[in-house]
Formats: C-alpha cells, structure tokens, sequence
C-alpha cells in the first residue's frame, strides 16, 4: 500500500490512500505500518503555513516524521516502509530527508 500525505495536491495515481492532514494520517499509519510499501510526505500542511505563521495547530511534515520516528524507535519496530519527500519547501524538505535517513538506522 503508498501512502500520500500532502494537503493540496491530488493523489498520484500510484498511491492507494491520500490524507489532508498528519493528524489523521499518523494513526492510520502506525495500525498499518507492516502493510505500507511507501509513505510521501509533504512539509507545509494548512494555510497557516503558507502564509508564513504557525499557530502550532497543524502538524508540519517534520514535525509528523519525528513522531512516527519516535514510534517506530520506541516500539521497537523491525520492519520499515519506503518513504519519500514530495515538498517544495527547500528547508522542511531538507529536515524530512534527515530524519528518512535516520529510519535506516533503525534497522541496523
């Protein structure tokens, strides 16, 4: 199953499930997590952030992936699906693609 995660885009049409927000996504996923072959991940989730403010309301892409990292470390997960980074934001992109890298270590 490919998981897309991105409040504005359309779904690609090789992703099976779309979520709109990480707080509804991040349930899901974790009750799913060994039937997940990929995960693309969005940084700027909601008007707050594209407007240049944060109400801390919203959960931003870097935000989610290190509560699903901290999840997956503490729950002593041994499996790991694919996970890719589809934002524009250069920054939030960077800090999304550090914490990808750090999900490898997991399984070391």
């Amino acid at each position: 199953m490919n998981v897309y995660i991105d409040d504005i885009r359309d779904m690609p049409e090789k992703f099976d499930v779309h979520f709109r927000s990480y707080e509804e996504a991040l349930p899901w996923i974790k009750e799913n997590w060994t039937n997940i072959n990929l995960i693309s991940f969005d940084h700027d989730m909601g008007m707050e952030h594209y407007l240049g403010f944060d109400t801390g309301e919203l959960m931003n892409g870097h935000q989610a992936i290190r509560k699903l990292y901290a999840w997956a470390r503490d729950t002593g997960q041994n499996f790991v699906p694919r996970m890719i980074c589809h934002s524009a934001n250069p920054v939030g992109r960077a800090n999304i693609l550090a914490v990808i890298a750090d999900f490898n270590h997991l399984l070391d």
